[in-house]
């Protein structure tokens, strides 16, 4: 009985903590509101999005079979290739080709990060991602996942996210995850920052020494976006 009430007490401790809502694999908060890439898209057809999965993948579009399709927020058409490795989602509403996994076995590195970099950022241009900048990476089971964010006129949007994971055994992408970016991305006008740099500094603490800083743009746990 102390083993599981101790389990008890640790799940109950973890509720108090405050969401994450800076870091994209950590948080689903800023994609709680209606996606608005998609808003006033058109609707595509399956076929349509079959190629889209076509080109993603770089596979021929006669690979992959029907999967079930998503609703909610971001209707999708779903698409699995034929040995079932590789599973694709593409909006219904202009269809976007937002999510990539591949499940294939990842054999020994023979690459590193700077390498999946590059083959990351080639990745993201080839799509029509530009303007990306990464934030951090994860090395984990062979796979190296990179998280990128938009930045525009030096800020970096921590709204608009991509998640792409190259295998550093062939180097080829086995992971991309472009929700945030599809649920946050527009057109924005010219943006500068309320209070100057040197009024902000001031709210930081005297026990931290200030080495650099830069504007950002973050969602708020109301779903707002501040600078």
């Amino acid at each position: 009985p102390s083993v599981i009430s101790g389990f008890k007490d640790i799940e109950e401790g973890f509720t108090d903590y405050p969401t994450l809502i800076y870091d994209g694999p950590f948080s689903d908060n800023i994609m709680e509101k209606n996606p608005v890439m998609t808003k006033d898209a058109p609707a595509v057809s399956r076929e349509d999005a079959r190629e889209a999965a076509a080109k993603i993948s770089s596979l021929s579009s006669s690979e992959f079979a029907d999967d079930t399709d998503l609703e909610g927020k971001l209707p999708s058409f779903c698409f699995t290739s034929k040995d079932s490795t590789i599973n694709i989602d593409v909006s219904k509403q202009g269809g976007y080709a937002y999510f990539l996994q591949n499940s294939r076995a990842i054999g020994d590195s023979t690459i590193g990060y700077d390498e999946a970099l590059s083959k990351a950022k080639e990745f993201l241009n080839k799509n029509g991602y530009k303007s990306m900048t990464e934030s951090y990476y994860e090395i984990k089971n062979g796979i190296c996942t990179i998280n990128f964010a938009y930045k525009k006129d030096d800020i970096t949007y921590y709204t608009d996210l991509i998640k792409v994971g190259i295998a550093l055994d062939k180097g080829d992408v086995v992971w991309f995850d472009a929700r945030g970016y599809i649920f946050n991305h527009a057109d924005r006008p010219s943006i500068s920052p309320s209070i100057p740099v040197d009024e902000a500094k001031k709210s930081v603490s005297t026990f931290l020494k200030i080495e650099k800083y830069k504007l950002a743009v973050i969602p708020s746990a109301g779903l707002n976006i501040l600078l």
